[in-house]
């Protein structure tokens, strides 16, 4: 391993992948398995990202009003803190009980059946990701036009960034090479 992948513990290659060819006959041909490439510190960030998220910019202000203190508005992040950390715990077992690729939706699946995971698969790729990067994008959005143009910004302007931030990260994706460094 070389550059960015080997520095970050991450690699999408397809060595693991066999070619058709590869084949034994004189039977049908096994499905690919997709190999293991993501790295501890990998890993880490996307499960750091995926807690902390844009949420951090926005709700301290909400905890501490809703808390009425300062050490009750702390109390209430410790408290959350401990639940994240048992729900990535709970992630953690799952992911080392049923090692299949598909994450959450193999863990419903095993679980609950076919039907309730494609539910969940095509609410998460319709509605839950699609939410979580428009309040991203917003948030992004809300930041960036504080910055550039300070308290007069208005609501068009905020949308405006958050449009661009979310065409900006598609043409990146859309670009991105096997084995670049993952965004979103």
């Amino acid at each position: 391993k070389s550059g960015i992948n080997a520095e970050y513990g991450s690699s999408l290659s397809t060595e693991d992948v066999p070619a058709l060819d590869d084949q034994e006959s004189g039977g049908p041909p096994k499905p690919p398995k997709l190999g293991r490439t993501i790295g501890v510190l990998s890993a880490a960030c996307i499960v750091f990202g995926n807690c902390v998220g844009a949420g951090i910019f926005i709700s301290p202000k909400g905890v501490y009003e809703k808390a009425g203190s300062a050490g009750a508005g702390l109390l209430v992040w410790g408290l959350v803190g401990i639940v994240a950390t048992l729900c990535t715990l709970a992630y953690a077992e799952l992911g080392t009980m049923m090692q299949e690729s598909g994450g959450e939706f193999v863990y419903i699946k095993n679980t609950f059946g076919k039907f309730p995971s494609f539910l969940f698969s095509f609410c998460n790729a319709f509605l839950i990701k699609p939410a979580s990067m428009t309040v991203l994008a917003l948030t992004f959005g809300s930041y960036l036009a504080g910055l550039l143009w300070g308290p007069g910004v208005t609501d068009i302007m905020v949308k405006s960034l958050a449009a661009s931030f979310i065409v900006f990260i598609g043409v990146l994706k859309h670009h991105q090479q096997p084995g670049d460094c993952q965004f979103l």
